[in-house]
């Protein structure tokens, strides 16, 4: 692969990542918007993915354990929508948006392909995704601060420019094992801090979706990082650094659902 191909392919990769979550300046609804920029670029992803199959003349998989469950569920998505009871949408996706149908996840799988491919630049990949979450987040943060001067109401589910509380919750839940892992292996002591600083943004701007399916995620997640972490580096007690703010992050916020746990 020549390092113009390969540069291009990247860039491309990287100004999907960045302009997606960030796309907020059409007159029209957030999901067209994003519909139009994950499917254009997507589809120059998929014309990079072409290339590489016909130069190269050979099929790269990803390792067993990643490549045999995504199988398995774009298996099962190809089975769902010959089945359904509305193939269209199935396929298609839902109108307006389009997303959610079987043509989005094959896109979806191109995209991911694309970062497999490219995994010798898996850092900057990864930096790239810390970078734009940051961005939701602290856009999302200043939401949450400018609606309270004006209304003083203390809860208030930011959207950021995801347009939907929900969504921006469950993306920033993406976001947040990456933000964790580059904090987590950064030795520089500079950087260290810009990640660190970057973390607990991303995770204030989750607690402020307010979205508690994603919160019972998150606290998967969590218990399975603080287990990993306390098997592998129990000398160090390196899970306090997760185990404590997730705690405090409950403490805070538990006391707003209190009312709201029985629904």
């Amino acid at each position: 692969m020549s390092n113009t191909f390969r540069f291009l392919w990247l860039f491309s990769l990287l100004l999907f990542i960045v302009v997606l979550p960030l796309a907020k300046f059409s007159p029209f609804v957030f999901e067209f918007t994003k519909f139009i920029i994950f499917y254009f670029f997507s589809t120059i992803l998929l014309f990079f993915t072409g290339m590489y199959f016909f130069k190269n003349e050979k099929i790269e998989l990803p390792p067993r354990k990643i490549f045999l469950p995504l199988l398995i569920f774009l298996t099962s998505y190809i089975v769902a929508s010959i089945f359904s009871i509305s193939p269209l949408i199935s396929v298609i996706g839902y109108f307006g948006s389009f997303t959610g149908g079987l043509i989005y996840v094959l896109f979806l799988g191109v995209v991911f392909y694309s970062g497999f491919i490219l995994r010798n630049e898996r850092k900057l990949i990864l930096q790239t995704v810390f970078l734009a979450g940051l961005l939701v987040s602290v856009y999302g943060v200043w939401q949450y601060l400018n609606n309270y001067s004006i209304t003083h109401q203390l809860i208030f589910r930011i959207y950021s420019t995801i347009g939907q509380h929900n969504r921006l919750a469950f993306y920033l839940l993406a976001v947040l094992p990456i933000s964790f892992f580059l904090f987590w292996e950064e030795k520089k002591g500079l950087l260290k801090t810009v990640y660190g600083l970057g973390l607990i943004t991303t995770l204030l701007a989750f607690f402020l979706t307010f979205s508690r399916s994603a919160y019972v995620v998150l606290l998967v997640i969590s218990s399975l990082i603080i287990y990993n972490i306390y098997k592998n580096y129990n000398h160090y007690n390196c899970y306090k650094l997760i185990f404590i703010p997730f705690l405090l992050g409950i403490i805070i916020f538990g006391f707003i659902f209190a009312k709201t746990i029985p629904s």
